[in-house]
């Protein structure tokens, strides 16, 4: 799977654009799923990309290549159709956001067509400047959930300030919010400290809290040992 994930990395920065195409082409033709394809491909691919420009091992010129070429995959090979925007109902709708300042958002694209494809209305921002802007954003949709990505650790006090504002509102102050990311998977006890109600380390287990989230929205208290489900 290493080897898999190497080689194809290396087509998404190499010269041939087609190349990178024809490869996926025969992944599928073998018989790979899209959710394995965008999951386990794509976003293990981003990542590897994030790892070898920390490691200065790729330049941002690399790494900016790579992810643009992902993201035109991601779009060219989503199966998401108006039908699948129609099936999501005004009770299963979640509004995905990055954390403000976070930059790294190719895994969020992958989770928003995986909500999409379980029949839930998706909203997604792809730039926050501050906690002000994701409390304004998360107002002007109507959405049941929201859900933030986070990947950098210099971003958890913004995330924070963001949870904090939303919990100071009507509508968010017992609604469930999501977080997810590298930076919580290294660290759940980060769920807690910024105040949201649950996490996952895949886009299946993602659905699955947020539906457990849902559904229980009307009997969780306002504490925190009830507000953490799905952890």
């Amino acid at each position: 799977a290493d080897e898999k994930i190497e080689h194809f990395l290396q087509l998404t920065i190499s010269q041939e654009p087609q190349e990178c195409r024809d490869y996926v082409d025969q992944l599928r033709r073998s018989g790979m799923s899209n959710r394995q394809l965008f999951g386990d491909v794509f976003g293990n691919t981003a990542r590897r990309l994030g790892q070898l420009w920390e490691d200065d091992r790729l330049s941002f010129v690399d790494v900016t290549i790579g992810l643009s070429r992902l993201h035109g995959l991601l779009r060219d090979y989503s199966e998401v159709t108006e039908l699948w925007k129609a099936a999501g109902s005004q009770h299963k709708s979640i509004h995905l956001m990055p954390a403000p300042g976070e930059q790294h958002i190719f895994g969020m694209l992958i989770l928003a067509e995986h909500f999409r494809s379980q029949g839930w209305r998706v909203e997604t921002e792809f730039s926050i400047r501050d906690a002000a802007e994701a409390q304004s954003c998360a107002e002007s949709r109507q959405c049941s959930c929201i859900g933030f990505t986070i990947s950098n650790e210099r971003c958890i006090a913004t995330l924070t300030d963001s949870v904090s504002r939303l919990r100071n509102t009507d509508k968010w102050s017992t609604g469930p919010i999501l977080v997810g990311g590298t930076v919580v998977e290294r660290d759940t006890a980060l769920i807690d400290v910024v105040g949201a109600d649950g996490s996952a380390n895949n886009e299946i287990d993602a659905v699955s809290t947020a539906d457990c989230l849902l559904k229980n929205a009307n009997l969780r208290q306002a504490s925190p040992e009830n507000r953490r489900i799905g952890t």
